[in-house]
């Protein structure tokens, strides 16, 4: 079922991203993660656990899809690919750490250890939805949902104001002629 979820996440996540924003998109997968993990810790049954994983999963699908699409679309140019790959890094740690957490909750020998382990998959999710009220939404949105004013707002205070001219023109051309991400 979180398979499943993920597929239908990161499908229903192109649509969403064009409607909502890349930074709208992530704060509803960060609280549908944070949903799915709740409903699986406190699942009195499999067929509620079973609706948690997919719950999960729509959210991972989400986030899969909208994460590195954020990060390249916030981060300068020169810097893209780096920020990209550390997220994929960071991905893997994450799942290090949480194999190793559940490792040491279930040499626990308590019972409810299970519910523990699924119920801590909230934790990075809110920490995700928290850090992301900080964060402004993608200058290249922005620009096609709101116009180069509201683009040039979010990107003077990460690029400085003669960077900022050089990126807004350069977002303008590649949506004037198409090229950019519909």
């Amino acid at each position: 079922s979180t398979i499943a979820g993920a597929v239908v996440g990161a499908v229903a996540a192109t649509g969403l991203n064009d409607r909502l924003g890349r930074k709208g998109v992530l704060l509803l997968g960060t609280a549908c993660f944070t949903g799915g993990a709740a409903v699986m810790a406190a699942a009195p049954d499999v067929i509620t656990l079973i609706v948690g994983r997919a719950i999960v999963g729509l959210a991972v699908g989400v986030a899969s899809h909208t994460s590195p699409l954020y990060l390249s679309e916030l981060a300068p140019k020169a810097a893209r690919g780096s920020i990209t790959a550390a997220n994929n890094v960071f991905i893997c740690l994450g799942q290090v750490i949480a194999s190793g957490t559940c490792c040491m909750i279930a040499h626990n020998g308590d019972p409810a250890g299970w519910r523990w382990m699924l119920g801590l998959a909230a934790v990075p999710s809110v920490a995700m939805f928290s850090g992301l009220l900080c964060l402004p939404e993608s200058p290249a949105w922005t620009l096609r949902h709101r116009g180069p004013d509201a683009a040039s707002r979010i990107l003077v205070p990460l690029r400085g104001t003669k960077e900022a001219e050089i990126e807004l023109q350069e977002l303008l051309h590649e949506a004037q002629s198409g090229t950019a991400d519909k």
